[in-house]
């Protein structure tokens, strides 16, 4: 967290972006608090961003979408659909977002996006980093998701009918 703090007052200083707000740290992390980009289907994970603001403001809030190559988002989800305000962010405030998830993903190739902003304006965007889900789904490999579910199969018989060992 310090070097954090440190990032944040030499960015203050410097500032030069014309935003008023950026994203300074992100990254996925796991059970341990390591950063990673190779995740293990099933296992828990973090997704986090650092935001710093360059001047007030209202309402900001963090947002990860979850891609394929294609575009396609799996996933989304920020402050403001969790109905978690941040009323007012001030000059160098680091307003940290955090989101716990079970990579319930396939395993492949995804791509998250790490936004920041207001209602009515985006402040930074860092797009499509790659981050890699490996493991053993036990489902079909075109799946994109993984549902955890559970499968069962039951056979009844009429036991004289279908019985293959009764003579006819």
């Amino acid at each position: 967290l310090e070097a954090i703090k440190s990032l944040a007052d030499k960015k203050l200083k410097t500032h030069e972006t014309g935003k008023k707000a950026e994203i300074i740290d992100y990254g996925i992390l796991d059970k341990n608090g390591k950063k990673v980009t190779l995740l293990e289907t099933g296992e828990e994970y973090t997704l986090f961003s650092r935001v710093l603001a360059y001047e007030p403001i209202e309402n900001i809030y963090v947002g990860y979408p979850i891609q394929i190559k294609q575009g396609l988002v799996l996933f989304a989800i920020n402050n403001n659909f969790q109905k978690i305000n941040v009323a007012r962010a001030e000059r160098g405030d680091i307003i940290e977002g955090r989101v716990k998830v079970t990579m319930w993903l396939a395993p492949g190739n995804y791509f998250i996006t790490y936004r920041t902003g207001s209602f009515d304006e985006e402040f930074d965007i860092v797009t499509d980093v790659h981050f890699v889900v490996a493991g053993d789904l036990k489902i079909n490999p075109i799946s994109l998701v993984n549902l955890n579910a559970t499968m069962s199969i039951t056979c009844t018989r009429d036991s004289e009918k279908n019985d293959p060992r009764v003579p006819r």
